[in-house]
């Protein structure tokens, strides 16, 4: 007779390790319960499911059915797909659901359900095993957090790309209106210095102290330009530092004058400060002073000689007023005094230049949320209004 392993599983004999047919239903690795027709009451549960949720079976066969151990979300789901997918094919296959435990927390888990039928085709009962989805559903928040993630780092990505390419355009105006900035004062100066040494070649008398001066406030200007043009280009780095904090207008308003002296001289104009009260507000004072100073620099470049430029100004919330009541612009040249970049009119513009000082203003206005508006005023002449601040 043949001992194998084969042999005795054939003879009937079973190793010591066997388990039941009620041992394997109730210690499942998965939920089990059937319930009456398709969504009757429970009709039995193993104890897997029991110790997944804390209820005890006596508690939940024949009293309770499968939508009182789900979740809000879960009985819906249960409502609107669950059974119906149960009455019209009969089966439903990794349905996820929640069940909520006795303790009140909550269990992810995917249904597979059957319904046994009658010989007569009405509903039995139903079969669900339901299998914990905790893994799943930390795998599926993964995913969709990584996701997100992702979508978030494609738009930072496509903002960062139109920042550059923003970038790149503005550096395309500044670049054009600097090369008309530039050449207009440097022609003063090369076509002066031609004429000087033509006249010196042929023994000519030539109005020596009116060129020399031409070719002095050409140079001048010229290097107020090449000073805006530096603070222009370094203004990114000074944006980083910006510190709004609480201060005093009027003091940086103060502290802008000294800084426009140079022109205003040359120009023959004078700029006063109004009388007003000292007050307080946040803003960052060292880029208001210089937005100030550009603003007076560049209304004095077109104002004339003896105009005067009065500035006032008030807090909560930090505004100032730059207006001189002999300087009449045309509405294009307002417009152009607001966009000084815009490569439209640059070329039209005279001696006074595009307004570079005008672009670094703006540019310290906005930082702060604030505005800068150029209007001609009603009672003649034009005003500029700096807002260091939102409304």
């Amino acid at each position: 007779m043949t001992n194998s392993p084969e042999a005795g599983r054939a003879g009937g004999d079973l190793p010591s390790t066997a388990e039941s047919a009620e041992d394997l239903y109730e210690e499942a690795p998965f939920g089990y319960l059937s319930s009456q027709g398709i969504d009757g009451p429970i009709l039995r549960l193993n104890r897997t499911l029991c110790r997944w949720t804390g209820h005890r079976a006596a508690d939940l066969a024949g009293v309770r059915r499968l939508d009182d151990l789900l979740s809000p979300a879960g009985r819906i789901a249960h409502a609107t797909r669950h059974i119906p997918l149960l009455r019209t094919a009969g089966a439903a296959d990794g349905l996820a659901l929640e069940l909520v435990r006795v303790d009140g927390t909550r269990l992810p888990v995917l249904v597979n359900s059957v319904v046994r039928h009658a010989s007569d085709g009405a509903p039995l009962l139903t079969r669900t095993t339901l299998f914990d989805a905790t893994a799943y559903r930390r795998y599926e928040t993964r995913l969709i957090e990584a996701r997100d993630q992702a979508e978030r780092s494609a738009a930072e990505a496509r903002q960062a790309l139109a920042a550059a390419e923003a970038a790149d355009r503005a550096k395309a105006r500044f670049l054009a209106a600097m090369n008309h900035e530039f050449r207009t004062p440097i022609g003063i100066i090369a076509g002066f210095a031609e004429l000087l040494a033509e006249a010196a070649v042929e023994g000519r008398a030539v109005p020596a102290v009116e060129w020399t001066r031409d070719v002095v406030a050409a140079s001048a200007h010229l290097l107020e330009l090449l000073q805006d043009a530096t603070y222009y280009a370094r203004l990114s780095e000074a944006e980083q530092r910006f510190d709004p904090r609480r201060a005093s207008l009027r003091r940086a308003c103060r502290s802008a004058l000294p800084r426009t002296a140079a022109v205003l001289e040359r120009e023959g104009v004078t700029a006063v400060l109004d009388d007003g009260e000292e007050g307080m507000s946040v803003f960052d004072e060292e880029l208001a002073a210089e937005a100030i100073a550009c603003t007076v620099r560049e209304l004095a470049r077109r104002a004339g000689a003896g105009a005067k430029l009065h500035l006032h100004c008030s807090d909560e919330p930090a505004w100032l007023e730059v207006s001189c009541s002999t300087l009449l612009l045309a509405p294009e040249a307002l417009a152009g005094l607001q966009a000084p970049l815009d490569g439209s009119g640059v070329l039209n513009r005279g001696l006074e230049g595009a307004g570079l000082g005008m672009a670094v203003a703006y540019r310290i206005v906005a930082l702060h949320g604030g505005e800068l508006r150029a209007e001609a005023s009603t009672e003649g002449g034009t005003h500029v209004r700096l807002r260091f601040g939102p409304e």
